[in-house]
Formats: structure tokens, sequence, C-alpha cells
């Protein structure tokens, strides 16, 4: 795609920081937080934690979302004045940057599995959806359609396909086993 789609792919990972690092951090205290809580057999308190912590997760990721596309233009101009590698990079957040509110939900269900101990379904979802997935999206569609969009989906597909993974992960490892009364009242 050339050299202004790779700057522009660059500025993008500068400006998906601002969004990444929060929510991957949150991911983490959570992990903390459940393992601590699920060590002391506090199951009522590792429900409400994930439950406020799936909340908060969204409302940052929105928040986030929504200012870092309103200023996106001024902000990659922090990292580059070329408008053809701007124009890379507003574009890839207009597309990626909508489907960081799952991510966000995404870091919870990993950090919660790992408070329990459970760290290697995560890692191969993970693997999976981040690697695997959009490698065989990119070297199928890119086939039939020579377009940077096709690379900007494999992002916001890798995110739906991870969060319905986890999603189940979730329910089968933490809702079943430690909240099996109230399962449904989980989300």
């Amino acid at each position: 795609f050339g050299a202004e789609a790779m700057a522009g792919m660059t500025v993008f990972g500068k400006v998906e920081g601002f969004l990444y690092f929060p929510l991957f951090s949150l991911g983490l205290a959570v992990t903390g937080f459940v393992g601590q809580n699920f060590g002391a057999k506090e199951y009522e308190r590792v429900k409400e934690g994930i439950n406020i912590s799936v909340k908060l997760s969204v409302y940052i990721s929105l928040i986030f979302i929504i200012v870092l596309n309103i200023f996106a233009p001024y902000i990659l101009r922090l990292f580059t004045h070329d408008l053809q590698v701007i124009k890379v990079g507003l574009e890839s957040i207009r597309i990626v940057f909508p489907s960081y509110v799952f991510y966000a939900i995404n870091q919870i269900y990993i950090g919660s599995l790992r408070g329990i101990e459970k760290t290697f379904e995560p890692m191969i979802i993970a693997l999976f959806a981040h690697c695997i997935f959009r490698v065989v999206w990119c070297s199928v569609l890119l086939k039939y359609f020579h377009d940077m969009k096709v690379i900007y989906s494999s992002y916001s597909v890798s995110i739906l396909i991870m969060f319905a993974l986890l999603y189940f992960s979730y329910k089968k490892h933490i809702c079943k086993k430690y909240f099996k009364q109230e399962v449904s009242n989980i989300d």
C-alpha cells in the first residue's frame, strides 16, 4: 500500500495508545482485584467488582472514543504534517475505534479469568483473534479487495470475535461455577 499507508498506520498506533493503555491497565487492575477476592472466597465481591469494571470500561472507552474521534485530525498533526498520512490515520481511527467498546469489555473478561487462575484459555483466544484470524482475514480478502479498509476491519472484526469467545469463557468459568444461582443477572 506504500509508504503513506505504513506511516498512517504508525501514526494510528500512536493515537491508539491513548485508548489502548488505559483499558489494558483497567484489565490488569481487575486481575489483582478478582484474584484477591477469589482467593478469599468473596464471590459476591468478585461479581460486583466485575460488573462495576465492565461499566467503567465501557464509559471510559466511549469517552475516549468520542474525544479521540473529534480531535483526531489535530492529534494526528502532532505526529505528521503529510496530508496523505493523516488521511490514512484518520480513516483507520474512524473504522477501528468504535469497536474498542468491546475491546474494553474484553480486557475485563481477560483480567477476571486470569484472576481465577484461568490463563490458558484467554491466551489462546487472544492468539486466535489477534493473530491467526487477522492474518487469514487479510490474506483472503486482500486478494479480492485491494483496500486498506480490509486491514482496518480486521481489527474491528477480531475484537468482536474475541468478545464473543471471551464472553462464553467468562460465563463458563466464572458465572456457572461461582454464581450458579445468579447466572442470568451477571451482566
